[in-house]
């Protein structure tokens, strides 16, 4: 059980990684180049992933971790963001979930290409 705890600790210090760029990154100039590296992984994985699996917007380190998680017998929902609201005892709708996602990700990458690449803001 000792490996399922370490894996699974790997898995969410990744994805709150990934989830605290994906929000903050953008604002500073420091962290612009990662956030918008990792953003073209996230988007190749929601697009080129979806894309073989038939399941457009699922995230593949998403889909490790419910395997993971899974193997040893315990659910997890679609999203990571879900996953986090079920542990907070928050209730939101599914598809209101998946809508804010999607619209935040390409509104803070649309801010992030503009900050970018205009040198005066």
């Amino acid at each position: 059980m000792i490996k399922y705890h370490l894996v699974n600790f790997f898995f969410h210090f990744i994805h709150l990684f990934v989830v605290l760029l994906t929000v903050f990154g953008w604002m500073f100039s420091i962290s612009r180049d990662l956030y918008l590296w990792t953003q073209v992984f996230v988007l190749l994985s929601w697009t080129g992933f979806g894309f073989f699996y038939k399941n457009y917007g699922v995230c593949i380190l998403t889909e490790w971790h419910r395997k993971w998680k899974s193997r040893y017998g315990f659910s997890f929902p679609k999203t990571y963001i879900q996953y986090l609201f079920q542990r907070l005892k928050i209730v939101f709708p599914e598809k209101y979930i998946a809508i804010f996602i999607f619209s935040y990700y390409f509104l803070s990458l649309f801010l992030a290409i503009i900050l970018k690449y205009n040198s005066r803001l």
